[in-house]
């Protein structure tokens, strides 16, 4: 049954002033006549290539198309080193770019830490888009560590290693074969100053960020701000934060997208887990959820647009989700807006669609099971595909997936939202997965995941 999602909660906008080469593995072609109702005979085919093979990668990874139309994505990588007093946890930032089809340049960044090193202390998502121009940047939550700021301590760590984590918000760009790496903003009023003083205290921020860049040519970034970041007062309060970043990495135009503060009617707490953000021309829109009690659980669906540097506000659904599995949000100029998320209450592949941005609906993608882990949504020209994980049938255990059943899955969408036969990318139950479209146009597409047993994987839909 279609559910309508309708009414906005605007927010008056806040301004400060005038923001390796892989290798082909297996094809496969497998279908489903319906939700679940056994495959039939098709023609499309998925075609795998490994991008990076270390199966500690591809950690809360990010994907964008270029002006050119190739793939590109960005994630972290975990490496195990034995520091004194035993094994410790580091990660590097990777990026892959797809250089022709089905073949990818894979680069570790040397500088992405505070230190100007490679290896960070801890990672809470990061955001992959392309200047006009095809260069890369990058968000995420890098800099310094929180005891070398003013009155802090280091409460701010990582409770598997016990290590001081990154606290603050950081643009890393690449011009030529260089990364040019730039602080944002260190303290809790970097982004906007806001007269609160629960807004404006704090030094832990940066988590989840999103970037775009719009028609203009101008970077915007939007990240989550959790102010001294080591309780759940400071996740129910954190706020989700956007600003203009321009080429030499000046910040303007800064708002609060969402608080348990300010703007104060209505609270949102814990806003800003597993942001998204897409340009729509010359404005901004954004898919999040909210994490009141950590850092990275998600609940609720939401989404918020900028019309000039008003940001208005609405929440699309209240379903939990899982830790790993935020909404994935897609736009086009001629269909609108998808946002494809996991009901993990129900076990259920969701999908939200608006031509506008301003009335939704709510369907089932696929109910059978425990599905719709993963999501990723993308518009190839006018045709939407969404990709999720299936987990089990139901009658397997509810603590266990089975493994003659777990598969990566994608369909198509119609205009109509009639959806198309659900199809498998590969028997496998990824660890993270992302959708784009191709340089092909039509309804072809790149689904990138992480496979616990090979690593990284780019599988390319050729219709």
């Amino acid at each position: 049954m279609k559910r309508s999602v309708n009414g906005w909660l605007a927010i008056g906008a806040l301004c400060v002033c005038a923001v390796g080469c892989g290798s082909n593995d297996t094809n496969n072609t497998q279908h489903d006549a319906g939700q679940d109702a056994g495959f039939d005979a098709g023609t499309e085919t998925w075609t795998d290539t490994v991008i990076d093979s270390n199966t500690d990668g591809g950690l809360e990874m990010s994907a964008a198309v270029d002006p050119s139309g190739k793939a590109g994505v960005a994630f972290f990588r975990k490496d195990n080193f034995t520091a004194d007093g035993g094994p410790s946890e580091l990660f590097a930032i990777v990026y892959a770019h797809e250089t022709s089809p089905g073949v990818w340049a894979e680069e570790t960044i040397a500088n992405a830490a505070g230190d100007g090193g490679t290896y960070l202390t801890g990672h809470y998502g990061l955001a992959l888009a392309y200047d006009p121009s095809g260069n890369p940047a990058i968000t995420y939550m890098g800099g310094g560590i929180t005891e070398a700021k003013p009155g802090m301590d280091g409460r701010w760590h990582n409770f598997a290693t016990g290590l001081s984590m990154p606290s603050d918000s950081v643009m890393i760009r690449k011009s030529g074969s260089a990364w040019t790496k730039t602080t944002l903003g260190t303290m809790s009023n970097s982004f906007v100053t806001t007269g609160n003083s629960v807004d404006d205290q704090g030094v832990v921020l940066g988590l989840w960020s999103a970037l775009a860049y719009t028609n203009d040519g101008i970077a915007h970034v939007v990240q989550r701000d959790i102010h001294y970041g080591n309780d759940d007062t400071a996740s129910s309060n954190s706020d989700l934060e956007a600003a203009d970043v321009s080429s030499g990495g000046a910040l303007s135009n800064g708002a609060i997208v969402a608080s348990n503060q300010t703007p104060s009617n209505p609270l949102i707490p814990g806003a800003g887990t597993y942001t998204q953000m897409v340009a729509t021309g010359s404005d901004l829109a954004v898919s999040f959820a909210l994490s009141p009690k950590s850092t990275s659980a998600p609940e609720a669906v939401w989404f918020a647009r900028r019309t000039g540097t008003t940001w208005t506000r609405k929440e699309l659904s209240t379903a939990q989700g899982q830790a790993g599995s935020g909404p994935a949000l897609a736009y086009s100029p001629t269909r609108g807006f998808a946002i494809a998320y996991f009901d993990a209450q129900l076990g259920d592949s969701r999908l939200l669609t608006s031509a506008d941005g301003t009335t939704w609906d709510d369907e089932p993608n696929e109910v059978l099971g425990v599905t719709g882990l993963h999501p990723g949504a993308a518009f190839s020209g006018e045709t939407l595909g969404v990709l999720w994980s299936f987990c089990r049938s139901p009658i397997d255990p509810d603590t266990s997936c089975n493994a003659d059943t777990q598969e990566l899955r994608f369909r198509t969408v119609a205009i109509d939202g009639t959806p198309g036969p659900v199809e498998t990318v590969k028997k496998t139950l990824p660890n993270l997965a992302t959708l784009l479209p191709t340089s092909s146009g039509g309804a072809s597409f790149i689904a990138i995941y992480q496979d616990p047993a090979r690593g990284t994987i780019a599988s390319r839909r050729t219709p």
